[in-house]
């Protein structure tokens, strides 16, 4: 399943190996602290530009593959007739067919990028740490996919049709 670091950080933060409902997410701990390794503000949060993403952040864990960690937050957002989708905590006026939804962003850290882990946490989190290397243009990322969580299902949303958000 990838490499060694992988492999034990897998075992570790699985609750439920067996898990083979339709969000995986179920099957580990619920949080995980993601560090860089370059941090030096922990436990404080140094500021960051609206683009950027913080040396060290909490994180909710989608799955985990040989390719790398995927952690997730879900946002409002809405979704027209044709597929159309973008985020939004309020939609006025909304057309026919729109309706709001929660949208999942599943953003994968790569195995490569993950140098260590720390299962226990510390006196200021008790999560688990994992230490990873911000070598994707400055983020621990290097892809994005998104979808609609409803019902216990996940659909995946096409990344051609995402919008700017704008008012129905």
């Amino acid at each position: 399943m990838g490499t060694p670091l992988i492999v034990r950080l897998w075992k570790d933060l699985v609750v439920r190996p067996k898990w083979s409902g339709p969000l995986p997410y179920q099957q580990f701990r619920t949080r995980v602290i993601i560090r860089s390794v370059d941090d030096h503000s922990y436990p404080n949060v140094a500021h960051v530009g609206d683009s950027e993403t913080s040396s060290w952040f909490k994180a909710n864990i989608w799955d985990m593959t040989e390719d790398g960690l995927e952690i997730y937050t879900v946002c409002p957002g809405y979704i027209d007739p044709q597929g159309q989708w973008w985020f939004s905590p309020t939609c006025t006026e909304a057309a026919d067919g729109v309706r709001e939804c929660n949208i999942a962003c599943i953003s994968r850290i790569p195995a490569t990028d993950i140098v260590s882990y720390d299962l226990d946490g510390d006196e200021f989190q008790d999560s688990p740490h994992v230490f990873v290397k911000y070598a994707n243009g400055g983020e621990p990322y290097d892809r994005h996919r998104h979808g609609i969580v409803d019902g216990g299902i996940f659909t995946p949303l096409s990344p051609e049709k995402r919008v700017q958000a704008h008012e129905s």
